[in-house]
């Protein structure tokens, strides 16, 4: 369900509300940006997964970045797309939640992805 966010403050209070209300199903929540891109962050888990997609290019690309925690994890974490749609992602893109929770609300405020996360590009 859509709901507006009206500040940095906002985002993170039902962000954090939302992780502690998902943990029997984690969640993959969606923000959209004024621009057409999107973020996606994983909730219900001590670890989250941070995804970031620009808005749709005129050659009808979208970039993507996916976060980086530690290059060497293996294995996969499960998050449900919308509380919906399983979907499971590698371990070395789990972030603490608290700090993809921080980096999601810093892309919401600067528009920008945050340059002390390490990226993983892609294109689709």
């Amino acid at each position: 369900m859509p709901v507006e966010v009206t500040s940095r403050a906002d985002l993170e209070s039902r962000l954090r509300s939302l992780a502690k209300r998902s943990t029997a199903r984690p969640l993959l929540a969606t923000l959209e940006m004024p621009d057409g891109g999107s973020s996606h962050i994983g909730l219900g888990r001590r670890e989250s997964i941070l995804i970031v997609h620009g808005p749709p290019r005129p050659d009808g690309w979208t970039e993507e970045w996916i976060s980086i925690g530690q290059e060497e994890r293996t294995g996969e974490t499960e998050f449900f797309l919308l509380g919906e749609h399983h979907s499971e992602f590698e371990n070395r893109s789990l972030l603490p939640v608290d700090d993809a929770i921080r980096a999601i609300s810093e892309l919401f405020e600067s528009g920008s992805r945050p340059t002390w996360i390490r990226w993983e590009a892609n294109t689709f």
